[in-house]
């Protein structure tokens, strides 16, 4: 009798198994997709429900038990979504390891161990003796990294000659950074401390960043042809305000990438690091574009950010020529993306995910991203022999791209009816090869965004400027720099990534083992103590 009472308990916890193996599945099938289909939703809920109902199977006919599980279980899913919820819009990094609760970023480490050889990096911050052990635990982290870099807090009230000593007017807050080479001072920077702890990271490590490598360089945007602009707000016509990148000029700024206008026709200056070419309308003349090439041949950087066109004739043929070059295409079609709609509320606003391990991805956090009307960036159909081509961004699997045309006659933005038209397509690419004429480098340098308005300053995120910041540095020549994220909105969309699926679907499997295994435990006491 107690082997068939043993038998059915055993039974019992059947369902309660396969549910919760049926949830870890689609969500792991999930993670591996990079995206929640239709199909993934409906396991996700036949696996819930079996997991459910073999926890009331557990509690025989005892309503009483039954609520109680019923409640426990909506309890703890509840707290998982809340969970996830929460730490997918908390911004601040919590490290509970050996630094307690503070850590600095990827990029700043970066940048701390790719500091020029033989250059002496001197950093005093002027700040009141109340907050130099607070101070003192931030420079710790820097040492640890860079242990050859000097730092130092000086109260100028307590200690007036050592701090006459760095500077000839020092006021509280002052930071002071100084590059040292064979002993004598090469570069000095000037820059405030924040008062707030969570942004002295980011105003020390890019004093660090401007002191070590200067402002020589210039990041270029080029005008005439439509472009979006960088100006600040206050610089702009009324009613035009629409364009602006003067959020992420103003990033750009602040990591030591001073900007400036660019006409084409006057040429490319010398202190150019790199051209960006942002969502042109009007194509280039043909002066332009042989300017942009025989820069390119010099070993020259060009950021191309292009916009689809609503015109059938949208292709502006001398900018294509620039991609034909670097082995890249990017016909005008507007990309349609079913699966964003239901984060974005449109389906030409794809979210598109970093993908493979160039400089320029390692440089993000590896989130997603959003492109508000994007167009494709696919291979050209033979790419020159020489060229050595990076994919950096893709949407998620269901996407298609059709031309204005085919928009015009598919309103309803019906899915094309042949599955090899959908999948993931690519929004982001990079190239390299060998410059023909190596003035300025040994490489030419192009990456191509089949969006420009990501980095506008109504729709900027964290992750887009992260990855705009990091493609100029790639293109710079400035990879080991650091792009520590600004906080530049007030809140964070809530887009699901792979990483953060796999995450999930772990705590989610968790719970589900853990009730289903406490439900069995507690029928199995139950039945002993009968």
């Amino acid at each position: 009798m107690a082997l068939v009472s043993g038998g059915a308990a055993a039974l019992r916890a059947v369902p309660v198994l396969l549910g919760a193996a049926s949830v870890a599945g689609s969500l792991a099938l999930a993670a591996a997709f990079g995206a929640f289909a239709w199909w993934h939703w409906a396991m996700a809920a036949a696996g819930a429900g079996a997991m459910l109902g073999g926890i009331l199977w557990q509690q025989d006919a005892n309503w009483r038990h039954a609520l109680a599980s019923l409640v426990y279980t909506f309890f703890a899913v509840l707290c998982a979504v809340l969970l996830y919820l929460i730490s997918a819009n908390r911004l601040a990094v919590w490290d509970l390891t050996e630094d307690s609760l503070f850590t600095l970023a990827p990029q700043t480490r970066s940048l701390l161990r790719e500091l020029p050889a033989g250059a002496e990096i001197r950093v005093v911050a002027f700040e009141a003796a109340a907050a130099h052990a607070e101070l003192d635990d931030l420079f710790e982290l820097y040492r640890r990294e860079a242990p050859g870099l000097s730092l130092e807090a000086v109260d100028p009230d307590l200690d007036l000659a050592r701090a006459r000593e760095v500077d000839e007017a020092p006021l509280l807050r002052d930071l002071v950074v100084t590059r040292h080479d064979g002993g004598k001072a090469a570069r000095r920077v000037k820059a405030k401390l924040p008062a707030s702890p969570g942004g002295r990271e980011r105003a020390l490590t890019n004093a660090i960043a401007e002191a070590a490598y200067g402002r020589d360089r210039r990041i270029y945007f080029t005008t005439g042809h439509g472009e979006f602009r960088f100006r600040k707000r206050e610089q702009e016509p009324a009613g035009q305000e629409g364009m602006l990148l003067a959020t992420f000029a103003e990033q750009l700024e602040q990591r030591a990438w001073p900007v400036a206008e660019l006409k084409l026709v006057e040429g490319v200056p010398e202190d150019a690091a790199a051209v960006v070419v942002a969502g042109p309308k009007i194509d280039l003349y043909d002066y332009e574009r042989d300017t942009l090439r025989e820069y390119l041949d010099a070993g020259g950087r060009v950021l191309l950010l292009l916009e689809p066109l609503p015109s059938d004739a949208g292709m502006l043929p001398n900018v294509s020529s620039i991609l034909e070059a670097a082995g890249l295409g990017s016909p005008n079609m507007f990309i349609i993306d079913p699966l964003s709609q239901r984060a974005t509320g449109s389906v030409f606003t794809p979210i598109a995910s970093v993908v493979g391990d160039h400089p320029i991805v390692q440089g993000t956090n590896g989130q997603p991203m959003l492109f508000d009307g994007a167009r494709p960036v696919v291979p050209a159909q033979a790419p020159p022999p020489n060229v050595a081509a990076w994919l950096l961004t893709a949407t998620m699997n269901d996407a298609w791209a059709e031309t204005p045309r085919e928009l015009r006659e598919n309103p309803g933005h019906e899915s094309p009816p042949d599955d090899r038209q959908r999948g993931r397509i690519p929004v982001a690419a990079a190239a390299a090869w060998p410059a023909a004429d190596p003035r300025l480098g040994d490489e030419a340098r192009l990456v191509v965004v089949g969006d420009a308005s990501t980095f506008m300053d109504r729709i900027i995120t964290n992750e887009s400027a992260l990855f705009g910041l990091a493609a100029l540095n790639w293109l710079g020549g400035r990879e080991e720099l650091l792009d520590v994220p600004p906080k530049l909105i007030d809140s964070t969309p809530v887009l699901v990534g792979a990483r953060t699926l796999w995450a999930l679907a772990a705590a989610l499997l968790a719970i589900g083992l853990g009730v289903g295994a406490g439900g069995v435990s507690l029928a199995l006491l139950r039945r002993r103590r009968r």
